[in-house]
């Protein structure tokens, strides 16, 4: 975890005249150079600025340049504040109506919010995870012992309720003084060291609540297993996928060397599907192809690697690959169940969904609430039926004789 610092916080005046989602964010500002003349230079900035930006504003790009408030977290952009255009006479008189903004152009909502970041006092520490601040207990074990709440029965996992003040949100001083409370995922380990991840669900207790049909106890009913212990109600009801550990491949692998992506036994799924080129495997297949490691596990490995990291870009890259886990990294078990075995000449072979009818299939399809999975299983029919003739199954790989 990074602590904040509230002297890297800054706001800027710029003229924008481009914003945009396109190649994981940027934006294009206009300066006047040593001629007068408009000189435009992109910047890059995160995905969820520009995205933020597109949500509020709706505009991305306009012909003439309007004033804008960046706010910087060191050299990176966490928040883009829109100011009012200027009608045509003020800009090409500033002599005359530069004074009625002084030497900013406008004065942006974000300078209080900024400066009262700035001065706030924890009940622990401040935090940052790129896209928010949040309050940490300064001494984390013994809150994980005292506020913890169980996600599993073992009391391994625990979630604690934190403050945060998320950058998207600098323009609105309410929210910034009065910060709302979401949940943290703490581990401990068998030396009985806690580690946390950041903030990333406001409560962890509803993540695949439409997924897990588990109804919420009543208050004169004893709450089950499952009703309590959210992670080892998913850990038992989905299978980590082929396309996390891909994602986690790439990520872990860039960041920490390709020696820390062993867990993933990548070597292994080569072997499994017969191919070097995991990457390169139908959709369908990708999602639905549980890697052998449990969701407890993946998540408590990537626990382990963020808080490893001292770098806002690392934990940033991180803390979407444990989003990714707990989104499409995950599937439920037994909608596709594949078989497999090799035959005579050592080569993997599917057996199913070959072996499973189209009414079975259905039925399965109705039965998911995730409209993902119905739609995997509806792929599968059609490219069962598309490839029967070409001696190939629906996952793509060869079963001719």
């Amino acid at each position: 975890m990074i602590k904040f610092d509230p002297t890297a916080l800054r706001v800027e005046y710029a003229a924008l005249s481009h914003i945009t989602t396109a190649l994981k964010g940027s934006m294009r500002l206009v300066e006047l150079d040593d001629d007068g003349n408009d000189k435009e230079t992109r910047h890059k900035i995160p995905f969820a600025v520009a995205r933020s930006w597109k949500e509020e504003y709706k505009v991305t790009k306009y012909l003439v340049p309007i004033p804008v408030a960046v706010v910087y977290y060191g050299d990176m952009v966490v928040y883009v504040e829109k100011g009012p255009v200027m009608p045509e006479y003020m800009r090409e008189d500033p002599e005359n109506y530069g004074s009625l903004f002084g030497d900013k152009p406008f004065t942006a909502r974000v300078e209080e919010c900024v400066h009262h970041m700035q001065t706030m006092q924890a009940n622990g520490e401040w935090h940052t995870d790129g896209f928010s601040v949040y309050d940490m207990p300064t001494d984390l074990e013994l809150a994980f012992e005292q506020h913890g709440t169980a996600l599993t029965a073992d009391h391994k996992f625990r979630s604690l309720s934190v403050d945060i003040i998320k950058f998207s949100e600098l323009g609105l001083i309410s929210n910034v003084k009065n910060p709302s409370s979401h949940t943290v995922v703490c581990i401990k380990n068998e030396a009985g060291k806690v580690f946390a991840t950041p903030p990333i669900f406001k409560n962890i207790a509803d993540m695949r609540q439409s997924d897990m049909k588990v109804k919420k106890a009543k208050k004169d009913e004893t709450p089950t297993n499952d009703q309590l212990y959210r992670l080892d109600l998913i850990d038992k009801n989905f299978d980590v996928n082929l396309e996390f550990a891909l994602a986690a491949g790439n990520t872990v692998g860039r960041n920490y060397g390709y020696k820390a992506v062993g867990p993933l036994r990548l070597e292994k799924l080569m072997l499994a599907l017969t191919t070097v080129n995991l990457p390169n495997i139908k959709q369908s297949v990708r999602t639905t192809f549980p890697v052998g490691m449990s969701f407890l596990q993946a998540y408590a490995w990537l626990t382990g690697m963020i808080n490893q990291s001292s770098d806002m870009q690392t934990l940033i890259e991180m803390r979407a690959l444990i989003k990714t886990l707990c989104t499409k990294g995950i599937f439920k078990k037994n909608v596709i169940e594949r078989v497999f075995r090799k035959d005579e000449h050592g080569k993997v072979q599917f057996d199913k969904p070959e072996m499973v009818s189209l009414e079975d299939l259905k039925d399965l399809a109705k039965n998911q609430s995730d409209t993902t999975r119905r739609s995997i299983i509806d792929s599968v029919i059609r490219e069962k039926k598309d490839k029967k003739s070409r001696g190939t199954d629906a996952t793509g790989m060869d079963v001719s004789d």
